[in-house]
């Protein structure tokens, strides 16, 4: 009977859901498109919190090492270590289903106002749990679904508990919603023997049918069921933002559109600024949704605000686990920042419902950094030139894990990233890292008046405006604070400089060593292409971008002892692509200085060759000594 009357009121659910669309957005692309646009609180948010947390933790609570979140499948699957380690510890998953894990899943210690407590002492500006993981289990109080936490396990309603803590803390609420997959994630459990293959716990396992194995296929019915939990949970709590895993791109596109539709419209009802965080790249969801990417980061700065979750370390809590420390997270909040970005940190609570003290100390970190630096980061917007330094970021989905980052560099004072102020009289920089030299040159900013310096929590520093109107600061001996190091310039009537670009961290430098050269007497010695003698000499250089679609600007460090010799240049790739022009640079100094060549558009990513030579009659003898070539993308 209570299947009967859960079944009846979700078909409540959607069929509402349609009649409520009467006049309002459609379930359409064109009319999606043509009533979304990014809310700016999430603009100015920047930190955002979200918890893994429930059944699964309970279950791998006696669990030492490696990544058991994707548990109630796995202990499904004979031969997995998550099935091994269910017979060690809990007995045959055939007689002690994931549902008696359920059961004891009780959560005794849990404190919603506690939890809020920490995470608004972080700097988060909203927050929200993983509202229903691939398990399937809803931690809200569900009319729709009798697995959830108010019925069972905690019997408590851990939605609407949050969601009134983290108001009260000023905190925009967050649903996360990862079911998309469990009728693909539970193919294990529904094996003869295990609870699955029983009809009567089709509501948590997903339907036993001939088509399992074909993961193009998820039955119409539980797709329904998938957006009537959706739309529950949003009318329940109204969050102003709401994501999804990957799942949600296997739902059949009337059902996600309608998801879309339901809640813009239910957001426009209530007065709300509100957006989908979803995982496609394309930019064609990004014209109705905002891409969110998992574990990883943009290489370059946007033009749209995009977001990033992340975990320290495993994202269900386990003992001993392995976290990135403090500084490594806050670094890449202000990488992630600078490119338009928002990051989402997932905290993990343990089985009872408290944050461990790895979670405490990391939260309370965040805090320190935010209460000191807070003002060059919320309300904020890029610079942009986003950064300055060698330390690059891949783009992409589980990206972090892999970086130059964390493999094979450390950010360090040489790293900068900047922020703006919106109305653009202000621009802050932050240090990744103590200076190990007192005085550094900020590349970035063009100052066009005299202006101040100052070091966010701390005094004004003492600074020379160059004669290139670059600005160098000088820094105290002794660090201020522990993490990165946030300045404020104010009054300068600043704009990018054009010689930041090539200081960014995704610019190329190729020294006069790893150029190859041809032709009579031409040389590559002493750090430098020299002894051009006839015009038939030229230099080839090799660079690399994961830009696409980018104008890319090419200057060397070089002197001209004339100004009438005239070089020729082509930029190539393996494919074709091909482009020519020819450059007369100006005559310099004996000093070498960097001397713009010209701007490229090019139209891919990979390796490019630039071959720098001259035509019949138009360089010199011994007229250009090149140093270094430097290739960079423009913002245009």
């Amino acid at each position: 009977m209570e299947l009967c009357v859960k079944k009846i009121l979700l078909l409540g659910w959607v069929l509402g859901a349609v009649c409520a669309q009467a006049g309002e957005i459609e379930p359409t692309l064109e009319s999606l498109q043509a009533n979304f646009k990014t809310p700016e609180w999430l603009k100015d948010a920047k930190l955002g919190v979200y918890t893994h947390w429930g059944p699964v933790t309970q279950a791998i609570r006696f669990h030492e090492k490696g990544n058991f979140g994707w548990y109630a499948r796995f202990m499904h699957k004979p031969g997995h270590p998550a099935q091994t380690y269910y017979f060690d510890h809990y007995g045959d998953p055939k007689d002690v289903p994931y549902t008696e894990i359920i059961k004891r899943f009780t959560a005794p210690k849990f404190n919603a106002e506690e939890w809020a407590e920490l995470i608004s002492n972080a700097g988060a500006k909203f927050a929200g749990p993983i509202s229903i993981h691939h398990d399937n289990f809803a931690m809200w109080d569900s009319d729709l679904h009798r697995w959830n936490a108010k019925d069972m396990g905690p019997k408590r309603d851990i939605a609407g508990e949050l969601e009134k803590a983290y108001r009260a803390k000023g905190m925009k609420f967050l649903g996360a919603f990862h079911h998309g997959f469990t009728y693909h994630f539970y193919e294990f459990a529904r094996k003869p023997g295990y609870q699955g293959s029983n009809p009567e716990f089709a509501d948590l396992y997903g339907p036993v049918d001939e088509r399992d194995k074909n993961k193009s296929f998820i039955p119409r019915e539980f797709q329904e069921q998938w957006l009537a939990l959706v739309n529950e949970y949003c009318e329940k709590y109204k969050p102003e933002v709401i994501y999804f895993d990957f799942g949600l791109g296997w739902q059949d596109k009337d059902i996600q559109y309608r998801m879309y539709a339901d809640y813009y419209n239910r957001a426009r009802k209530n007065g709300q600024e509100v957006t989908v965080l979803q995982k496609e790249r394309d930019a064609l969801h990004r014209t109705f949704s905002t891409m969110d990417l998992e574990r990883g980061r943009m290489g370059e700065l946007t033009d749209y605000t995009w977001t990033t979750d992340t975990s320290a370390g495993p994202w269900f809590y386990h003992k001993n686990p392995v976290w990135q420390d403090s500084n490594a997270m806050i670094d890449m909040f202000i990488d992630i920042i600078s490119k338009n970005g928002v990051m989402i940190l997932n905290i993990a609570p343990d089985y009872e419902g408290t944050f461990p003290p790895e979670m405490r100390r990391m939260l309370a970190d965040f805090g320190s950094f935010t209460k000191m630096n807070g003002e060059g980061i919320y309300g904020t917007r890029p610079w942009p030139i986003y950064g300055e330094g060698r330390v690059s970021a891949d783009a992409g989905h589980f990206k972090i894990e892999s970086s130059k980052a964390k493999q094979d560099a450390k950010y360090s004072g040489k790293d900068i990233r900047y922020t703006r102020s919106k109305d653009w009289k202000a621009v802050y920089a932050f240090l990744l890292g103590w200076p190990e030299k007192r005085q550094v040159t900020f590349h970035g900013i063009e100052a066009n008046a005299e202006g101040t310096v100052s070091l966010l929590g701390g005094g004004e520093l003492p600074h020379v405006v160059n004669a290139d109107r670059t600005i160098t600061v000088t820094f105290p001996e002794d660090p201020v604070g522990k993490f990165a190091h946030g300045l404020k310039f104010e009054g300068f009537e600043p704009k990018p400089h054009p010689e930041g670009f090539y200081y960014q961290p995704n610019a190329s430098y190729i020294p006069a060593e790893k150029a190859v050269v041809h032709g009579h007497s031409i040389q590559n010695s002493d750090g430098k292409i020299h002894n051009w003698s006839a015009w038939w000499g030229g230099s080839h250089w090799l660079f690399s971008t994961k830009v696409k679609n980018a104008t890319f600007g090419l200057r060397a460090k070089m002197t001209s002892r004339d100004a009438n010799s005239e070089l020729a240049i082509k930029v190539f790739n393996d494919s074709g692509e091909m482009h020519e022009f020819t450059v007369v640079p100006p005559k310099t100094g004996k000093v070498p200085e960097y001397v713009d060549l010209g701007e490229v558009a090019l139209e891919k990513d990979g390796v490019y060759q630039v071959k720098i030579g001259a035509k019949p009659n138009k360089l010199s003898r011994n007229a250009i000594d090149i140093y270094e070539l430097q290739v960079a993308p423009l913002k245009k």
